[in-house]
């Protein structure tokens, strides 16, 4: 009867605060984070464009009479520029410059997650653990292939570049500024573009794989999928999925779940079943909802204790 008892004072007090059974257990995109990673990625081009003054705008001078063809010494210039840029920006080199920009994305959820969740139930829940393992060392993987990607269609783009702006009887000096203007070319587009795509997409990509996370070591199975819904860049298919509930173990056919499409920036809100939570048997499992109702029904039995209820969740290190 008491385990009775405390399950409806927590599905009491969900009601109250959300008004609904889903709470938004769900950090939204992190537009600054994103905008911070951008900048970073941005390295790449302006260490190119710091360095094509130096070491290749003297090799496109003398070739500049020729216009029907690369002299050989602008090539040779291209080829060092290359090797330096790979130097430069190594798989480690890369990996040590986006690898903080995961672990300030897994602080912010984990510290607004952790907010949300003691708000809903009211009870202090220590998940301590950040997102150091599997999980962010594949998300720097991922991104280290995505950002050699682009490093690399640098210099061939460049090379297509130049060749047409011989042709044309553009000087080298209009070249320099059209790619400070423009942006250095690769395909499909210029390595600014493609920097503020993978930025931007990766960035939601690591919110929505944290959120699903830590929803499931939280005891939930479901989510309503939330749009933006700000009208500008939504998907038709986003826009109609807004609203449904979603089962964490079957993702969409083709959007899987929220921030897995490319730059998607929709979010799972935590569905709160609490029959499915806390189960049916005697035990009630160890997750921080299944331990709330442990924790508000003691509290009940312990009136005289003023002290807020803190929970360390097995595994976790305050």
């Amino acid at each position: 009867m008491a385990r009775r008892t405390a399950k409806q004072r927590l599905e009491s007090r969900i009601a109250r605060r959300t008004g609904r059974g889903s709470a938004a257990l769900s950090p939204a995109y992190p537009i600054l984070l994103a905008r911070d990673y951008w900048r970073a990625l941005r390295r790449v081009e302006d260490w190119l464009l710091d360095k094509i003054p130096i070491w290749l705008s003297p090799s496109l001078e003398l070739a500049q009479p020729r216009v029907d063809d690369l002299r050989s010494n602008v090539l040779g210039a291209l080829t060092v520029l290359r090797g330096n840029l790979e130097e430069r920006f190594s798989d480690a080199g890369i990996a040590h410059l986006i690898r903080p920009y995961g672990e300030r994305v897994d602080d912010k959820h984990r510290r607004v997650f952790q907010a949300a969740l003691r708000s809903l139930v009211g009870v202090e829940i220590l998940e301590s653990e950040r997102i150091r393992g599997p999980l962010l060392n594949s998300w720097v993987e991922d991104n280290v292939v995505l950002i050699k990607t682009i490093r690399d269609e640098a210099i061939p783009g460049m090379a297509v570049d130049i060749e047409q702006a011989f042709a044309q009887g553009m000087r080298h000096e209009e070249l320099l500024k059209k790619w400070q203007r423009e942006g250095l070319p690769v395909d499909r587009g210029t390595l600014r573009q493609r920097a503020k795509v993978i930025a931007r997409d990766q960035i939601s990509k690591l919110n929505g794989q944290l959120t699903e996370y830590r929803q499931g070591r939280a005891g939930i199975s479901e989510y309503d999928w939330m749009s933006v819904a700000d009208g500008k860049r939504v998907r038709k298919l986003h826009r109609a999925l807004h609203g449904t509930r979603r089962s964490w173990d079957e993702p969409h056919p083709t959007e899987g779940h929220p921030g897995h499409a490319v730059q998607c920036r929709c979010t799972a809100r935590a569905h709160i079943d609490l029959d499915a939570i806390l189960g049916t048997d005697s035990v009630v499992p160890v997750t921080p909802l299944g331990i709330a109702a442990l924790a508000e029904h003691r509290r009940r039995q312990m009136p005289t204790i003023h002290q807020p209820t803190t929970i360390t969740l097995p595994g976790a290190s305050p």
